[in-house]
């Protein structure tokens, strides 16, 4: 049997989905640092939301933005945020202010354009036991990337970009919050680990191709 490649590397992300989530940064979140928690589950956005303020101490322009992986959970982790820290939810239109310390995508289609907004993208699901999910999107868009240490579902991707240096595992909140400072400070290692992720996916990119290729030729 022969191993044609991983048809996830041919993901495909419009310059138009990448301008609009340029505008919106313009827009909406203008003169914020974007830190987005991307697909979270369960018990996912409660450890961010205990990292926020560190962060914040530092960083007085963070913005955490949360988009939760099931939209049965919406109400609940709105009802989470509003608990802790200003919040505005993507379906209200709520100008986002100098106060505002949350922003959660109550919405559904809209991750690759808010990947384009961010200035550091953490995808969950590897903070807690799920597995973790697709970096590729992400990386593709051209953000940096932070995941955790659970990602058993996607462990090929995860070693392969490791390997390349193009994403950041974090194993603990300490790493977190560290990976968050130094990307924050250092504006050539987040121009650095967008290029690597891109030129991750480049290399591993055909897939799909070569499976035409076979199947023209059965």
């Amino acid at each position: 049997m022969k191993n044609l490649g991983n048809i996830k590397f041919d993901v495909e992300i419009s310059q138009d989905t990448i301008d609009q989530g340029l505008r919106l940064k313009a827009d909406l979140f203008k003169d914020r640092f974007v830190w987005l928690i991307a697909s979270t589950h369960k018990d996912e956005e409660a450890i961010f939301l205990e990292l926020y303020p560190i962060i914040k101490a530092k960083i007085p322009e963070l913005l955490l933005v949360i988009v939760p992986r099931h939209q049965q959970r919406f109400a609940d982790v709105k009802k989470l945020c509003e608990a802790q820290f200003n919040t505005v939810m993507r379906t209200s239109n709520t100008k986002v202010t100098d106060q505002t310390d949350v922003y959660v995508v109550d919405s559904i289609g809209e991750l690759k354009m808010f990947y384009a907004a961010a200035d550091i993208a953490f995808v969950g699901g590897s903070m807690v036991a799920a597995g973790g999910h697709n970096i590729l999107e992400a990386a593709a868009v051209g953000v940096p990337v932070l995941f955790g240490p659970y990602m058993h579902n996607f462990k090929e991707i995860a070693d392969g970009v490791l390997k390349q240096q193009a994403a950041i595992q974090c194993q603990t909140t300490e790493d977190v919050v560290q990976a968050v400072f130094d990307l924050y400070q250092q504006s050539d290692y987040r121009a650095e680990l967008c290029a690597r992720g891109k030129a991750f996916i480049q290399n591993n990119q055909g897939t799909v191709d070569r499976i035409c290729q076979i199947l023209d030729f059965a």
